[in-house]
């Protein structure tokens, strides 16, 4: 869980955001990992004034459309040689590749060696 000093340290940079940036606490989400166990942060928000509203429903954030593609962004960039990290990104909402467009650059480039993954094969279609 997260300590009662890292969520003070949360609340005092939401208050920054909205007193000095003008941010709407409205326009502030925090993402925890438990849905339990979260009293420090109810308490902690609360003594700062911070509205607070916790999502009861049962859909796993972590596993939502949106935080899927920001995920399988980070990967990509993390390492853009990771195919199933590309091809998923290259195929949500965001892009949204269709499988002839992701196919054509590894078949025109499918005998070529040195471009073993996606990234190098659409790296090649491009030049």
């Amino acid at each position: 869980g997260i300590s009662p000093s890292e969520v003070t340290i949360v609340a005092k940079e939401i208050i920054r955001l909205h007193n000095e940036q003008h941010v709407p606490f409205e326009d502030i989400t925090l993402l925890v990992s438990s849905r339990t166990r979260n009293d420090a942060i109810f308490h902690t928000f609360n003594q700062y004034g911070i509205p607070l509203v916790a999502d009861g429903g049962q859909q796993n954030y972590l596993k939502s459309v949106e935080v899927m593609v920001m995920l399988d962004t980070l990967r990509t960039i993390n390492n853009p040689r990771n195919d199933y990290a590309l091809v998923a990104l290259l195929r949500s909402p965001m892009f949204a590749f269709d499988e002839d467009e992701l196919t054509r650059p590894a078949l025109q480039h499918g005998d070529d060696k040195e471009a073993d993954c996606l990234y190098d094969k659409l790296e090649r279609a491009c030049i």
